[in-house]
């Protein structure tokens, strides 16, 4: 008996092997493409890129037909919606929220895009910050950081392509005390490279505390 679970086990391993090596033969086989469409930023979560065996870096094709009907893939000027900043030293910083009317008890979600404008792979240094501001000062998180910030992990130095940018979200409420009425400002910074998006208003329209 101990036998046959023993040849079991090794036989389930190898399924899961065999099934693991043919999803990376799949993916292998879709279409690539060297070349990303200028007007298009393409979102890198780690496995955008692939490598043929002469070490060419290559995506696929599919990753660029999502991007094309991606608003925070267009260009700065063809997003509004992003809040794009200006771009400094090849690098570009937005913010976007999927609404900014909200009442009071919807979780406010952010995310943040910090992309590569150059024609070089760029290194830039982590938190990505998120300030909140409420009636001209800035609030303090919940943990009551004295910068008011909130800072979104990331190694201490995170490589990027040309033509992508990575993408970082995070859930406000869990950060801000943003159970009060009234117009919040968040703006995304970065301390390296300097750059700021552009500030972003969002309207909470009741307080749990009731009429005031």
């Amino acid at each position: 008996m101990k036998m046959f679970r023993y040849v079991l086990k090794l036989n389930l391993a190898q399924m899961g092997l065999l099934f693991a090596i043919s999803i990376l033969a799949v993916a292998a086989s879709e279409p690539t493409t060297n070349a990303i469409p200028e007007n298009l930023f393409l979102t890198d979560n780690g496995s955008l890129f692939w490598y043929r065996q002469s070490g060419e870096r290559v995506v696929h094709i599919s990753e660029i037909k999502k991007a094309e009907i991606a608003p925070e893939s267009r260009p700065a000027e063809q997003d509004p919606m992003g809040h794009w900043g200006g771009a400094t030293n090849g690098f570009q910083l937005g913010l976007r929220f999927e609404k900014v009317d909200r009442t009071n008890g919807e979780p406010i979600m952010a995310v943040a895009f910090m992309r590569n404008t150059s024609n070089t792979p760029q290194g830039y240094f982590s938190p990505i910050r998120i300030i909140a501001m409420k009636d001209g000062k800035q609030l303090k998180r919940k943990d009551e950081n004295p910068l008011g910030v909130l800072d979104i992990n990331v190694f201490p130095q995170t490589m990027i392509y040309p033509q992508t940018q990575h993408r970082y979200s995070e859930n406000l409420s869990q950060i801000y005390d943003l159970t009060q009425k009234g117009e919040y400002i968040f703006q995304a910074v970065s301390r390296k490279p300097e750059l700021v998006s552009e500030k972003v208003s969002v309207v909470v329209s009741r307080s749990t505390a009731g009429p005031r």
